[in-house]
């Protein structure tokens, strides 16, 4: 802990930080729908699409997906604008997942493609969300000149089980509302319904506030370059070491 530094004053200091507050909204958002998504998966295999013997492969081709979206991200992205291009693959997403609600449940092929196509194009995203806490702390510093690694990772660690917990929690209690019975092997119209929404419709609305968050988010590729540039001068003037993560190329 830097000197005359505290828990209380560090947390202080973050609350006044307009970036971490929307890093942790975010945060909180993107993995409530990811939760949501992911706890209706199994209902909508079986009931809606009417193949539960399919699960196993619907869940192993999405996690393919999944692996490769993110290990593309870098080729994919890196040439753009993170806070832009993150904007636009929110847009893209929510339109794939609005093309699976309104897929009829027996084009069983065009939902697999979807699946596929929407969580290779989620995970895009994955490491350009972690990028988002360094780049807090390296704007804290140049804001208060404090540099609040700790913290700030231990709350966007927080925030990410905010978003855990509510987003587990939402899908028993719309199940509940909506009378839901696991010992019916034909569930009512109403339930089917409902567990679309869950798996395609409630994600949206939480990306539509993703997306507004990014609106406000003022870290963009060239603000980031310029803030480290600021920070290693500082440093250098001061006579400072200089944090290995402050000599990484920036993306």
């Amino acid at each position: 802990m830097q000197p005359g530094s505290s828990v209380a004053k560090d947390l202080k200091l973050l609350l006044g930080n307009s970036q971490w507050r929307i890093m942790c909204a975010f945060k909180m958002m993107a993995t409530c729908s990811n939760v949501v998504r992911g706890g209706a998966t199994l209902y909508f295999v079986k009931y809606v699409m009417d193949h539960p013997e399919m699960a196993t492969q619907f869940l192993l081709y999405g996690s393919i997906a999944t692996m490769f979206g993110s290990l593309c991200s870098s080729r994919l992205l890196g040439r753009f604008d993170r806070v832009k291009a993150f904007k636009w693959i929110i847009v893209i997403y929510s339109l794939i997942s609005l093309l699976i609600f309104f897929t009829p449940a027996e084009h069983m092929a065009l939902i697999f493609a979807l699946n596929i196509l929407f969580l290779f194009v989620f995970n895009t995203t994955t490491p350009l969300q972690w990028l988002m806490a360094s780049d807090v702390v390296d704007y804290e510093e140049s804001r208060s000149g404090r540099r609040l690694d700790g913290l700030v990772f231990s709350t966007y660690l927080f925030s990410l089980k905010i978003g855990l917990a509510i987003g587990g929690a939402v899908v028993g209690w719309i199940l509940a509302y909506v009378n839901y019975s696991a010992g019916n092997s034909v569930q009512p119209v109403e339930v089917l319904t409902t567990i679309k929404i869950l798996f395609c419709v409630v994600p949206v609305v939480l990306y539509v506030g993703m997306f507004t968050m990014l609106s406000f988010y003022k870290l963009s590729d060239a603000r980031v370059e310029a803030i480290s540039q600021q920070l290693l001068k500082h440093r250098a003037a001061q006579g400072e070491a200089i944090p290995d993560a402050a000599t990484a190329p920036s993306h």
